[in-house]
């Protein structure tokens, strides 16, 4: 009977343990997809028209506590008009929320980073 208790015991912490690390990820993620998003205000001529798809967040494999957000954007140009849409791609770190600014797609003089970063973290080629 004793053998039991504990081993629901251990159990239980295990599985506690599993919902904080589950929690605490998903708040870093939710702030990092803030700032992430809060970096493209630099870079886009019209930020607050700005609409975004397909992202995802990638955490990654060999660097602890960085990051990337992925997907597309598709903002206003001076104009008023969309210009339509443009992966990119935004590498930070989780804890404190902090990233250098996104790469777009065919509208920085960094493409080689861009391609860089977009197959690393997101997959494309």
């Amino acid at each position: 009977m004793r053998r039991n208790s504990a081993l629901k015991f251990k159990i239980l912490a295990l599985a506690a343990t599993a919902c904080a690390l589950t929690a605490c990820s998903q708040v870093q993620e939710y702030q990092f997809r803030s700032a992430a998003r809060a970096s493209f205000d630099d870079v886009l001529s019209d930020a607050e028209s700005a609409r975004f798809r397909k992202e995802r967040i990638v955490w990654s494999s060999t660097e602890k506590n960085q990051l990337a957000l992925c997907g597309e954007v598709n903002a206003k140009n001076l104009l008023g008009a969309y210009v339509g849409w443009k992966r990119f791609v935004v590498v930070g770190h989780a804890s404190p929320a902090s990233t250098p600014g996104p790469l777009i797609e065919d509208s920085s003089y960094l493409q080689g980073k861009f391609k860089e970063q977009g197959r690393l973290y997101c997959g494309w080629r």
